[in-house]
């Protein structure tokens, strides 16, 4: 958990480093469990950072955070590490505000990773003043509604208003995905139905925020994911074609913005993680015979949307 911190740490230090020098990183990640930093350039923070993430990374060490920021203006590199310890700050409220809130469970997040999520949420792209009033635990409350909604979907034969729900909820990829399996369930001799769901707990896990140049670019990444599903329907030989064309356009749009900056607004497309344990029973029927299943479910559902004018999909579930 430590290592995991400090690693969130030496981010931090390095996207200061960067900000001084004009570097801009576009991709902004918040799961604290598959936060990683290779580069070699890290390891001269490290030391450093890992005895400073000791005494700085508990929410209720205002001292030490204040002894971070008495060593920071004796050091070198004052404003770097003044930032960081401001920003970690930040993220402590926010973490506080989050929990308070109900956008995240301590059941299903501890806390190492609930800082790690605050930090992000208190950082470049989404502490811009534009989106200083979103509300986490709205968001949170709406997948959960979300996901009652379209787990009934997946365990009833479908219908047209099935399909009809199904595009207006999610993206193309995970709405074909869920008909599918829906249809799989009910096919054969041993049918699956639902007989109750109880969502036990969920939670805020991980948020992830896209800074596009346009609507183009951000069109372009999303078809690489595969959430507009355009690469399904080609074969094989066609989509590696399709995908090394987005690779070169997306080449030439991100060259042509260094080059020449536009006064095209950003687009900023968010990708927010929230975490569902559910208790289900299940019947299967089989050889004229019902057999009750009861199982607890943990899942993990991807929701997509621009960020300034929110319209939330499911776009992928783990």
């Amino acid at each position: 958990g430590l290592g995991s911190a400090a690693q969130i740490i030496v981010l931090l230090s390095q996207r200061e480093a960067a900000s001084t020098t004009g570097a801009r990183p576009t991709r902004v990640l918040a799961n604290a469990t598959t936060a990683r930093c290779e580069r070699p350039c890290a390891a001269r923070y490290l030391p450093r950072t890992l005895l400073w993430a000791c005494h700085s990374l508990d929410i209720h060490c205002t001292a030490s955070l204040r002894s971070t920021r008495a060593h920071a203006r004796s050091h070198p590199r004052t404003t770097m590490f003044a930032r960081v310890a401001a920003r970690v700050s930040r993220a402590c409220a926010m973490n506080d505000s989050l929990v308070a809130s109900g956008a995240v469970d301590t059941k299903l997040m501890w806390q190492i990773p609930r800082l790690a999520l605050a930090l992000q949420c208190s950082i470049p792209p989404l502490d811009a003043p534009r989106f200083k009033d979103f509300d986490y635990a709205e968001f949170v409350e709406g997948a959960a509604h979300a996901y009652a909604v379209l787990n009934e979907v997946v365990y009833r034969k479908q219908t047209e208003d099935d399909a009809e729900l199904l595009s207006k909820t999610c993206t193309p990829q995970i709405a074909r995905v869920l008909a599918h399996t829906a249809n799989e369930l009910h096919a054969g001799d041993a049918p699956m139905t639902l007989e109750a769901s109880t969502l036990a707990r969920r939670s805020l896990h991980a948020c992830v925020a896209d800074v596009f140049a346009s609507e183009r670019e951000r069109d372009l990444e999303h078809t690489l994911r595969g959430y507009d599903d355009e690469l399904h329907a080609l074969d094989a030989t066609e989509r590696e074609k399709r995908i090394g064309d987005i690779a070169t356009e997306l080449f030439e749009l991100r060259k042509a913005r260094e080059e020449s900056p536009s006064s095209e607004e950003e687009v900023v497309s968010a990708e927010f993680d929230v975490l569902f344990e559910s208790h289900e029973k299940m019947a299967i029927d089989i050889a004229g015979q019902s057999l009750v299943v009861e199982k607890k479910q943990l899942s993990t559902w991807r929701f997509l949307s621009p960020l300034d004018e929110p319209e939330w999909r499911v776009c992928k579930i783990f």
